[in-house]
């Protein structure tokens, strides 16, 4: 074989590896740009939610999961955006001129998704929320990255939500839950009849009398240590994340049906009560299923139903002998 056969072979050999690499590189960069899933024995322990000027820190620990500062997580958002990450999955492209007329002119900021297992970061992506399709969202692996909408196969929720930046999504849905022992008194203001407002100190308090606060006497001591077992465990059914300023703001500025106020030992625990109405087919009508409510601790309406606050929206005679 002479010299020039040998160079070309060489040069030959050479091109066909260059050419594989390239096919490999360019293999690996389409799929890291269009894989928005985490492997089902993937072991997450840190996931983050960015957007503006706003996080959400969900850290796995050796007891469960925290939201930033805030407290545990509750255990069925963990368990739902773990399933929805292990189930993403591209349906269609999206164009150019859609992403323009769907995000860009719309200024939908999204929302930056990052997923770490230990110390090594899983995936990251960005959710950005329309109403283009009413089972997926769209999605880019990053800011220059071809965007899809991805869905989760045989899932028929809105996966957008599930990615929220509202605090009070990742925590448990409960207005109270106070053991009787821990309340020093509770106070229940009606603002239409304050004849039927009272305050009740808890007999079973380790602590003197509340100062400043004029308990009511006469009363049945096994009413009141059924009521106080009450506050344990109250449930909210959902926050109202998607209601209009304007209306949350009149509700907010409008007296309250009732406020109930628990006294603690470190602080205290409110809730105010809005009567809620709904739209039928003959106008809008008392909703006699569900009230509009706040807690202290947030800015943010509540809807609860009144089989889980009624039994804390006693009167003044329900207690007296």
């Amino acid at each position: 074989m002479n010299r020039r056969a040998l160079i070309a072979i060489l040069i030959l050999i050479v091109s066909l590896a260059l050419s594989v690499l390239l096919m490999n590189r360019r293999g690996s960069f389409v799929k890291r740009n269009t894989t928005f899933s985490v492997g089902p024995e993937t072991e997450v322990s840190l996931i983050t939610l960015s957007s503006n000027d706003r996080v959400i820190t969900l850290r796995k620990t050796r007891d469960g999961w925290l939201v930033n500062a805030a407290g545990e997580a509750s255990g069925t958002a963990i368990s739902t955006l773990l399933k929805t990450l292990t189930g993403l999955s591209i349906k269609s492209p999206v164009t150019d001129e859609q992403f323009e007329t769907l995000v860009l002119r719309e200024n939908i900021s999204p929302v930056s998704v990052r997923v770490w297992s230990g110390r090594r970061r899983v995936i990251s992506f960005l959710v950005y929320k329309t109403d283009c399709n009413p089972y997926g969202n769209i999605m880019k692996r990053t800011p220059r990255s071809r965007p899809f909408i991805v869905s989760v196969p045989g899932s028929g929720d809105d996966i957008g939500s599930v990615f929220s930046m509202y605090e009070q999504f990742w925590l448990p849905y409960v207005i109270f839950n106070i053991y009787p022992s821990e309340i020093e008194s509770v106070d229940v203001h009606y603002t239409d009849n304050d004849t039927d407002s009272f305050t009740l100190c808890n007999p079973f308090f380790s602590r003197s009398e509340p100062v400043g606060r004029s308990c009511m006497s006469g009363y049945d001591t096994l009413k009141v240590r059924r009521y106080l077992s009450y506050f344990t465990g109250v449930p909210l059914e959902t926050w109202a994340f998607e209601l209009e300023p304007e209306k949350a703001d009149s509700i907010k500025s409008s007296p309250p049906l009732a406020t109930v106020t628990v006294h603690l030992a470190d602080g205290t625990r409110s809730l105010r009560i809005w009567e809620r109405k709904v739209e039928t087919p003959e106008g809008m009508e008392v909703d006699h299923d569900r009230v509009w409510g706040m807690t202290g601790e947030s800015e943010l309406l509540l809807v609860a139903r009144y089989y889980d606050v009624d039994p804390l929206l006693r009167r003044k005679s329900y207690f007296l002998r």
